[in-house]
């Protein structure tokens, strides 16, 4: 049986190592972060910009990022860009045909035992990587990193055209449409059934929709049977059962299911309008690709029944009544039911909805 115990453990950190020589190393950069904490100017400088680092390597990345804005290394086959020659390698095996470690579970191929590792984490629940400042677990090294950026005010990545920064590289490529509006990759599946008729900005964020199509929901609720083919859908509906709101505003006490309602919640309390139409000059506090339809003839939502088309999901939603013939929305005070929320909002005797 192989031990997988390591036998040098870092007394600062919770970090173990198998040989001392590799432990003396790590001390090392204990004690350059005190000397570092104590005396900033010990801290790395770029010089293409403001920005300090701790560690050389941290600042060699940093710096690639400089180079690959003049020269950038693209994949040829999705053209995702990489700041080094030995990233860019590294991603290339993923497009390989040859998937040489599989997953003893699901008998999934994965190019690079790494990817393998952070797979079965889905299998075991292993969350070995915790944050030192909150505790929270994660099942990823990039994952935590990610995370820790939540505790302090890093931004790394910039938006070219307004400069607004974000903790992740997700955030600023789901930002950039913002400014760009283009969405090239489409669900076919959805696009054909007119079930959703979703468009992503990226190729990753449009895999991980085309499972809610494809893949097993192994993920089921014990409460209503509801089941999720994520583990952080399953986790986010199970809070509608419990009534836990984590997601707590400062200022009224409020308390939310996700961040992102948080974060458009704060909005009313600050008047902040972040999102301008370029055409029109109108601002919204949420995004404002559903105003930009007012612009054009672009209706993407289309009744699966007699094909007219909408410019908002919620449009066709109160368009499907007329085919179902359902009235859902009752005047309390006449009983009489309509097949929208606005006509009981404008009956006469209107005093709420049930």
């Amino acid at each position: 049986m192989v031990c997988h115990v390591k036998p040098f453990p870092c007394t600062s950190c919770d970090k173990g190592f198998y040989k001392a020589k590799a432990l003396q190393k790590h001390l090392l950069s204990h004690q350059l972060r005190e000397a570092q904490e104590k005396d900033p100017d010990k801290l790395l400088h770029c010089d293409q910009c403001d920005k300090k680092f701790r560690l050389l390597r941290q600042l060699r990345v940093h710096q690639a990022g400089h180079r690959l804005e003049k020269t950038p290394l693209k994949c040829h086959t999705c053209e995702r860009t990489f700041t080094s020659t030995s990233a860019l390698r590294c991603h290339e095996v993923s497009h390989a045909d040859v998937k040489p470690f599989m997953c003893d579970i699901c008998g999934k191929g994965f190019a690079r035992k790494k990817s393998l590792q952070e797979h079965q984490t889905i299998h075991t629940g292993a969350r070995p990587y915790t944050c030192p400042t909150c505790g929270k677990k994660f099942s990823t090294t990039s994952n935590l990193r990610v995370h820790k950026r939540s505790h302090s005010e890093e931004r790394p990545f910039k938006c070219s055209e307004c400069n607004k920064a974000f903790k992740c590289k997700m955030g600023l490529l789901q930002h950039r449409v913002v400014h760009s509006g283009e969405k090239p990759f489409m669900c076919q599946t959805c696009g054909l059934s007119f079930v959703c008729l979703k468009a992503f900005s990226s190729t990753t964020t449009l895999r991980t929709h085309e499972k809610s199509h494809t893949a097993a929901k192994e993920f089921s609720c014990s409460t209503c049977g509801k089941a999720f083919h994520l583990r952080h859908l399953y986790l986010y509906h199970l809070r509608q059962h419990t009534g836990e709101r984590p997601h707590v505003c400062t200022i009224c006490h409020k308390g939310f299911l996700l961040p992102s309602q948080l974060k458009r919640h704060k909005l009313l309390h600050t008047g902040i309008k972040p999102h301008k139409c370029e055409q029109c000059g109108k601002e919204f506090k949420t995004n404002l690709r559903v105003h930009k339809r007012s612009h054009s003839e672009e209706r993407p939502f289309k009744c699966s029944e007699c094909n007219k088309a909408f410019k908002c999901k919620m449009g066709l939603l109160q368009h499907r009544v007329v085919h179902s013939g359902e009235k859902p929305f009752m005047c309390q005070t006449c009983g009489l039911s309509f097949g929208l929320k606005v006509v009981v909002q404008l009956h006469p005797d209107f005093s709420g909805l049930i």
